[in-house]
């Protein structure tokens, strides 16, 4: 397993594969830049090679950086930029983009601005984004309290359907089927149809406990990423079967609170607090590889390919950092530990085994 990584002239706030070998990221300085760009950039990360920029588009320095990001196909991007600041303080905000890339990834242009949200707040961003090409829509959702999503029609942006709710959303995902997302805020799990916006499932979290993220397996069970207290480490659950009654999970004490989390079929990969990132097996729960200070400032998306080879993150301190993920499962120190284990059972069961022979009469 190595480790491989890409330094760019902005930071980093978003990330998705478009494919299985290139993962498209984008940031900024925001308004004003600062000297800083704002930009949305194609990397090809297929190894052994280092991480390379082989295309990108520079976007206004009077507005704000990408914030949310969904591929709809591999010609077609939508991203969340907020309008200027005194655009959004008359009331509106051109939030939602439509860019179209070149069958090469080479040309990019911007075709498209509009607004959906119609409440606008000058510290509101889009902050979720989910491209439903079987319904030929787009699921966004926003950065405050109280928090909004909104499906439109990606031909005409008339508005599928809306849901208001109470507490900021902290994130959302769709499943592999696109039938489904699933939402969290700080108190709520909900998976919901993409198609209409009707809840399938519902669930309040513990006193003590606060949804930071949630993530669709490809087998349709939601993996919920949950912290526990100020210090008490996080909880990582499983829900699944037709109604999402069947529930596992593992409790990790010495974990800091979840802030990004990317999952496909065998494993699960997230960010931390602390600048640390996990792989965890999608089976069992288990932690299998942490990498500790993995970037130096705030890592913001982590992202998975779709064949589980290539975990990606990106960070606020203009990296992009990538793990080989090996074809065996096989994590290394976790393997070891796993030895030790097994050596100690094994002189466990020898002496058992030398105190019966010892006492036997023949």
């Amino acid at each position: 397993m190595s480790l491989r990584g890409l330094e760019l002239d902005y930071p980093l706030f978003v990330a998705e594969f478009l494919d299985k070998d290139h993962v498209i990221v984008g940031g900024g300085g925001g308004e004003g830049n600062h000297g800083i760009p704002n930009k949305l950039s194609i990397v090809k990360i297929k190894g052994p090679d280092m991480p390379k920029k082989i295309s990108e588009i520079e976007l206004s320095k009077k507005e704000d950086n990408p914030t949310s990001l969904a591929i709809f196909d591999k010609n077609t991007i939508y991203a969340g930029v907020n309008s200027n600041s005194e655009t959004l303080k008359s009331g509106k905000n051109q939030h939602l983009r439509l860019f179209s890339l070149s069958d090469d990834k080479e040309k990019w242009s911007e075709t498209k601005s509009s607004q959906v949200f119609e409440d606008v707040g000058i510290l509101d961003y889009q902050k979720g984004a989910l491209a439903v090409p079987k319904h030929k829509s787009v699921i966004l959702s926003n950065s405050t309290a109280p928090g909004y999503i909104y499906s439109i029609d990606v031909k005409d942006h008339a508005v599928n359907f809306q849901e208001k709710t109470e507490s900021e959303i902290n994130g959302m995902s769709l499943s592999l089927d696109e039938s489904k997302f699933v939402y969290v805020t700080d108190k709520t799990l909900v998976v919901a149809n993409s198609a209409d916006g009707k809840h399938i499932f519902n669930s309040e979290s513990i006193k003590g406990e606060t949804f930071s993220r949630a993530a669709f397996l490809k087998s349709s069970a939601v993996v919920a990423a949950i912290a526990v207290g100020a210090k008490d480490g996080i909880k990582l659950v499983k829900m699944h079967g037709d109604k999402f009654e069947e529930v596992s999970f593992s409790s990790y004490k010495n974990l800091k609170k979840v802030t990004a989390l990317a999952c496909h079929d065998k494993y699960i990969f997230t960010a931390h607090q602390d600048l640390s990132l996990s792989i965890f097996s999608a089976d069992n729960l288990r932690l299998l590889k942490q990498y500790k200070e993995a970037h130096e400032f705030a890592i913001t998306r982590v992202a998975l390919n779709e064949d589980e080879t290539m975990a990606v993150s990106v960070s606020a301190s203009n990296t992009l950092g990538v793990i080989d993920i090996p074809a065996d499962g096989n994590f290394g120190g976790n393997k070891l530990f796993d030895i030790i284990i097994l050596t100690i059972l094994i002189l466990f069961v020898a002496i058992a085994y030398q105190k019966i022979v010892g006492t036997r009469q023949w």
